[in-house]
């Protein structure tokens, strides 16, 4: 009789438990219905609206490979117009704007190549301005050639004098410089790549607004005017096999121009000889590497005026100078430049190279030599196009350029 009361306790005491558990379990459950917020499908969907807008650099790189406008591809004459920033020390900020035109001389006819031309505007707060008209247009059959090129611009520029130990020891001071330049050039194809042809140019350059330190400068080296002007005519010989004309990946171009300007067409004493020669290699090394090199020469004769001499710097040879702190007579240059595609639209580029200017090459030698070197980001926009930022490194000098699609 006790085991079945013991048995009927513990029967007792294990309803206890499972219906503690069950109040227990009924109680979690009803407090969490309690506590349970319902979704606020208003916030979701406007966090979804905001995660799906562009970043600002995807509406920046967007609006820059956008053109202002563009007409009916169907039409033989196609226009687009951009708008962009550049920065160079020499001009500073500026705004440039940029109408751009495509078209064929034989229309219909797949072996004469698309012509065309661009017109660009540079302005700047420094006090910079430049319109420049550059075109190439190319015959019936494409085996001939024009270039032309036409521009007119006034920059406030640094001035340190002329030659090496000037550029390297003075203390600058400025002036404005005044340009109106013609540029014709006519080329046949005789070979695959191989143009040979004539050249007629017409230069127009004078220096304004000097101080008294910077007309010292000038008659130290013995170079007291201001204006001048000449016309001259050349033959120039082109071979180019690149892969493509900007932004290149692979092939060679080499080009020599010689001219010869004659007094009886200018305002200057004598007559002068100019020699322009170009050397560029690119080849690609590993996945999404490129090499590029780049030897450059421009020779003028000893009677050159100073304000038509070769210089280092600017935003294509030698980066990190600033153009025109060392100038003379003659410049040879060199660069390699190794770019290197990272991810998406991003890449990158390092470069170094070396230049030297001097009077003659009866006094040529290979002291002081202007070493240069820099890096760079590269930004795909579309359309062959990209932005570079590029930050040169040179004797006392260091410069910052911004600017579309590689130096060289």
């Amino acid at each position: 009789m006790w085991r079945k009361g013991v048995i009927l306790l513990f029967v007792a005491l294990a309803a206890s438990v499972v219906a503690r558990a069950d109040a227990m379990s009924q109680d979690t459950v009803r407090q969490t219905k309690t506590t349970y917020d319902p979704i606020d499908y208003t916030a979701v969907s406007r966090h979804l609206q905001l995660a799906a807008q562009p970043t600002f650099w995807q509406r920046l790189t967007t609006r820059l490979r956008r053109p202002l406008f563009e007409d009916n591809p169907a039409t033989n004459f196609r226009t687009t117009g951009r708008l962009g920033v550049r920065y160079a020390a020499e001009t500073n900020f500026s705004l440039t704007g940029v109408l751009a035109g495509e078209y064929s001389t034989a229309v219909g006819d797949v072996t004469t190549p698309m012509s065309a031309l661009s017109l660009t505007m540079d302005v700047s707060l420094s006090g910079y301005y430049g319109f420049y008209l550059s075109g190439d247009t190319y015959l019936p059959r494409g085996k001939d050639r024009l270039t032309y090129a036409v521009s007119t611009s006034s920059m406030p520029v640094r001035f340190w004098g002329l030659g090496y130990d000037a550029g390297l020891n003075n203390v600058r001071t400025k002036y404005v410089n005044k340009a109106t330049d013609a540029d014709v050039r006519y080329l046949r194809e005789l070979v695959r790549g191989l143009w040979i042809g004539g050249t007629v140019e017409y230069d127009f350059a004078e220096g304004t607004s000097f101080d008294a330190v910077g007309e010292e400068y000038l008659a130290a080296a013995n170079q007291k005017n201001h204006s001048f002007s000449s016309f001259g005519v050349g033959l120039m010989a082109v071979y180019d096999r690149r892969n493509a004309k900007v932004n290149t990946t692979d092939g060679v171009y080499l080009s020599l121009h010689t001219q010869m300007r004659p007094k009886r067409f200018s305002n200057i004493d004598s007559n002068l000889l100019h020699i322009e020669a170009v050397a560029d290699y690119y080849s690609s090394l590993w996945q999404g590497g490129v090499v590029a090199v780049d030897l450059y020469a421009n020779l003028w004769s000893s009677a050159t005026p100073w304000i038509m001499w070769p210089s280092v710097g600017g935003s294509n040879r030698m980066r990190g100078y600033y153009y025109g702190r060392y100038s003379d007579r003659k410049m040879l240059s060199g660069q390699v430049e190794l770019r290197q595609h990272i991810y998406g639209p991003i890449g990158c580029a390092v470069w170094g190279g070396a230049a030297k200017v001097f009077p003659s090459f009866k006094t040529f030698d290979f002291k002081n030599i202007l070493p240069n070197y820099g890096l760079g980001v590269r930004v795909a926009l579309g359309d062959g196009t990209s932005l570079r930022v590029d930050y040169g490194f040179g004797r006392r000098s260091n410069e910052l350029i911004i600017n579309i699609n590689e130096a060289f």
